[in-house]
């Protein structure tokens, strides 16, 4: 079993103290891609990166479901990325499923962090439920190199086009109970594939968190002819091109 496991999006300022450390501390144990959704929570996870050094990765961002048609936040968030040397911009993204009567309000927030990122060379940590192709095609129109679609679900024929573009997905624990998770990781390309919790989050009953990333890992081997191990090898790779970690994951 390999020493540490990437969790590439997870809410990590949601868990309580004790909770983090044991995930921290844990064999294996877990580097954490943290995500912000508005500039306070983001202000959290780039306060956690300080203090675990190395075992979070921090991503700043405003979550489409928090935008309410003002800019002023979504300012003070990239100036906190700025400030703080952020690489990455998250979560962030447009969402026609849940909250579709904000969408012309996403559109304009979501392209003022794409130009952002595409400017710094940023990763884009990316919630696009429902908009999967609205999302892409925005990626590809501002020329932006690194893109995460978070807990992809999206459509089958989309990942030939993300995968040739150089961007990722991520696979989400939830893949335990839901079935539209394991379609995908029966024809997600291997070389773009991440693994992720979005912990700590309650789907259908299930509070996922990075631990369950190991059972998924299995799941996703049995699908696809592969150990745990080697799936769990294949996605720490994966993040570690993408989000060019100092830490090495081994």
């Amino acid at each position: 079993m390999h020493d540490i496991v990437v969790d590439a999006h997870s809410h990590v300022y949601q868990y309580s103290r004790e909770e983090l450390e044991q995930l921290l501390s844990s064999k294996p144990s877990f580097l954490i891609v943290g995500v912000g959704e508005d500039f306070d929570t983001s202000k959290m996870v780039v306060e956690l990166a300080e203090k675990y050094e190395g075992r979070i990765y921090p991503c700043v961002g405003v979550h489409p479901w928090n935008i309410d048609g003002g800019t002023g936040e979504v300012d003070d968030v990239l100036s906190l990325a700025m400030a703080e040397q952020v690489d990455c911009i998250g979560e962030v993204g447009l969402d026609k499923k849940f909250v579709i009567e904000t969408f012309d309000k996403q559109v304009p927030v979501f392209t003022r962090f794409l130009e952002y990122a595409k400017e710094n060379n940023m990763v884009l940590n990316i919630h696009a439920a429902g908009a999967w192709r609205e999302v892409f095609d925005l990626l590809i129109k501002h020329d932006v190199s690194r893109a995460l679609f978070h807990w992809y679900t999206g459509p089958i024929d989309l990942l030939k086009d993300i995968e040739y573009s150089g961007y990722y997905v991520s696979i989400n624990a939830a893949i335990i109970i839901q079935e539209k998770s394991k379609r995908i990781a029966e024809k997600v390309p291997l070389n773009i594939m991440l693994l992720e919790s979005d912990g700590p989050y309650n789907y259908r009953g299930l509070r996922l968190n990075s631990r369950y990333i190991l059972e998924a890992a299995g799941i996703i081997g049995s699908l696809r002819g592969l150990t745990q191990d080697e799936v769990i090898r294949i996605s720490n790779e994966n993040a570690m091109s993408l989000f060019n970690f100092n830490t090495v994951v081994s």
